[in-house]
């Protein structure tokens, strides 16, 4: 488990216009509507501290020893199962809501640095892609 100080999914959207009106030729008006079932890709961005031994997304299952984004990428791409991640809420009252993210792929991976002298922590961000997510 990594905790992050800080997740965001953006959530998935259809792709192209959500909804096509249909208006037969001669009609004033729109007689039905055709939704469109197919989606884009979900952005999750992950924010985490980084450690000061290693590379932060080093600490990811099976991105071990990757010195850039570049092995990230090739990492990932070789690896013959999907990457998942599952993000748990826990509520002060203890109930807890989590989802699944299914075959992630990183696609941006903060390797810069931005130091505060009076700051102890440096947060670091990966933004991954994913294809679905599903309730827990």
């Amino acid at each position: 488990m990594i905790p992050c100080s800080r997740v965001v999914d953006s959530g998935q959207r259809p792709q192209g216009q959500a909804v096509t009106p249909i208006t037969p030729l001669g009609a004033l008006r729109p007689v039905d509507f055709l939704p469109q079932p197919v989606m884009t890709a979900g952005t999750l961005s992950i924010e985490v501290f980084d450690f000061w031994d290693e590379e932060f997304w080093s600490r990811f299952a099976g991105l071990e020893g990757t010195i850039d984004i570049s092995e990230v990428f090739q990492r990932v791409a070789a690896e013959s199962n999907p990457i998942t991640a599952v993000k748990t809420i826990t509520a002060p009252n203890g109930n807890t809501r989590a989802y699944v993210y299914h075959n992630l792929f990183p696609s941006q991976i903060d390797d810069g640095d931005t130091i505060t002298v009076a700051g102890l922590q440096v947060a670091k961000a990966m933004v991954c892609l994913y294809t679905h997510r599903t309730r827990l």
